[in-house]
């Protein structure tokens, strides 16, 4: 069953609504009748709204992480990023012996469907990606350029991109690992994060993996696991990448899916 934006179901839950009109409408008609409750209608639906929308990614849990229910898209920030994903990914290629012209096509395709971005934004990244050839930087210099070019939230799906990208270029985990622990420390992620997102793009399944989704060791306290979690979860919300696009929302989204999904695991296998 589908929902919009008006139901209960819906990311805004639509309580907030329903309180705001009801109780506005009443005191509306109290003191001024009819009009009164007509204007405290809409002024109750209006506030509910804003209620909902702000209430929504703690609504049951806090720790879930729930995109707002809208946003506005950052064009000039999409191209920044699509620039500086090419310089990176010029040393990503580099790093895992792959011919640049032969692995680019992977970039471009990664940038409009993975990232929803634009034509435009496209043949920036081309730009970027031919000057990045000719400096011959590696990647934790390119990433170094990232990290004072890009703001501090969208460090942690700079990686995420560069580990899917290797993937999609056909790199195993652990060449790309090697490759990409500079790269990730450039960038200001902690190595549990760095494992954390390694897990989340190469896969597993097993409990080991359970635990490398967390960045903690099979050894690590209930304690640990659930700190592990609530600073995963906060760092993961959907919103702290809402102005590069519904993608990338949607990225954010899948990997707080498995990572909660590995912790429910974990809870249930431990019993807390």
């Amino acid at each position: 069953m589908t929902t919009n934006e008006n139901s209960p179901e819906s990311d805004g839950r639509g309580y907030g609504k329903l309180a705001g009109a009801f109780l506005l409408g009443v005191a509306g008609a109290m003191t001024l009748g009819w009009q009164g409750a007509v204007a405290g209608l809409v002024v109750g639906i209006a506030l509910g709204h804003w209620f909902d929308v702000r209430t929504s990614a703690s609504y049951d849990d806090p720790d879930a992480a729930r995109p707002q229910a809208a946003y506005e898209v950052d064009q000039e920030a999409q191209r920044l990023f699509a620039e500086e994903i090419a310089g990176a990914f010029a040393g990503l290629v580099r790093g895992l012996g792959r011919n640049p012209s032969a692995a680019e096509g992977s970039l471009w395709i990664y940038l409009r469907d993975r990232l929803g971005f634009d034509e435009e934004q496209i043949a920036a990244a081309a730009q970027s990606l031919k000057g990045a050839l000719n400096r011959d930087s590696n990647l934790a210099e390119a990433c170094e350029r990232c990290a004072r070019a890009l703001p501090d939230n969208e460090h942690r799906l700079l990686v995420t991109a560069l580990y899917e990208l290797a993937r999609d270029i056909g790199a195993a985990a652990g060449p790309t690992r090697m490759v990409m622990r500079d790269a990730a420390q450039a960038l200001g992620v902690s190595e549990e994060d760095e494992a954390s997102l390694r897990a989340v793009v190469f896969g597993g399944g097993d409990q080991a993996h359970d635990y490398a989704l967390l960045g903690v060791d099979e050894s690590a306290s209930d304690s640990d696991v659930k700190s592990a979690f609530r600073k995963l979860a906060s760092r993961l919300h959907p919103d702290r990448v809402a102005h590069l696009g519904e993608k990338a929302v949607e990225m954010a989204t899948v990997e707080f899916g498995q990572v909660r999904t590995a912790y429910e695991r974990i809870r249930g296998a431990r019993g807390f």
